[in-house]
C-alpha cells in the first residue's frame, strides 16, 4: 500500500506541477500584434457543490475510522479465541462509508454535468481541461478503493477469516485517508489556479 500510495502521489505532484508552470507561464507572444496572448481562461468552479462533496469524503473517512476501530475492538476477542459479542445496536459503519463515497463520486458527476451545461467543453481552456483531469483521476482511483470496501463488506456476509476482513479494512483504511487528504490538495489547488 505505502508503494501504491507513493505512485498516486508522484503522479498528482507532477500534474500539479504542469498545472502550476501553465497557470504563471503568462502566454505566448504574438508578434504579428505585438502582445502576448494566453489561453489561460478562469474557471468559475461551483465551490457549494465542492465543498459539499468534500464534506461528504471527509465523511466517509470518519465512517471508516469508526468501521477500522470496532474491528480492532473485536480483534482482541479473536486474540483470545472467543467470539466477540454481538451488538443488535452495531451501527453498519462500513456500509456508511460505501454509501457516502458513491455519494461523493456523484456529487462530481454533478459538478461535471454542471460545467457541461454552462459550455465549458467549448473552446481550448487549459484550466478547464487541467480540472478534468485532476477530479478524474481521483475519481478513478477513488472507485478502486470502493471495490476493495465492497469486498470488505462482503467477506463479512460470506463469513470467511475475521483477520482477512480486518487487514483488507486496515489497509483500504490507509488508502481511503489518502485519497481524502488528495481530494483536499486537489481542491486547494484548483482554488489557487481559478483565475
Amino acid at each position: 500500500m505505502f508503494f501504491c500510495i507513493i505512485s498516486v502521489s508522484t503522479i498528482f505532484i507532477a500534474l500539479s506541477g504542469l498545472v502550476l508552470w501553465r497557470h504563471s507561464s503568462g502566454g505566448v507572444y504574438d508578434p504579428a500584434h505585438h502582445v502576448t496572448v494566453s489561453d489561460w481562461r478562469p474557471l468559475n468552479l461551483p465551490y457549494g457543490q465542492l465543498w459539499l462533496n468534500s464534506l461528504v469524503l471527509l465523511g466517509s473517512s470518519a465512517t471508516l475510522e469508526l468501521t477500522r476501530r470496532s474491528l480492532r475492538k473485536k480483534s482482541e476477542f479473536h486474540m483470545l479465541g472467543v467470539e466477540a459479542p454481538r451488538d443488535k445496536r452495531e451501527v453498519p459503519w462500513l456500509g456508511f462509508t460505501v454509501l457516502l463515497g458513491f455519494l461523493f463520486l456523484a456529487g462530481q458527476v454533478v459538478v461535471w454535468n454542471h460545467f457541461r451545461d454552462v459550455g465549458l467543453y467549448e473552446g481550448s481552456n487549459p484550466n478547464r481541461s487541467f480540472f478534468y483531469i485532476l477530479t478524474a483521476g481521483h475519481a478513478l482511483h477513488l472507485i478502486v478503493g470502493l471495490v476493495a470496501l465492497l469486498c470488505a463488506a462482503a467477506w463479512a456476509y460470506t463469513r470467511r477469516k475475521f483477520e482477512s476482513r480486518l487487514v483488507v479494512v486496515e489497509i483500504t483504511s490507509l488508502y481511503w485517508h489518502f485519497m481524502g487528504a488528495l481530494w483536499m490538495y486537489i481542491f486547494g489547488l484548483l482554488y489557487l489556479v481559478r483565475e
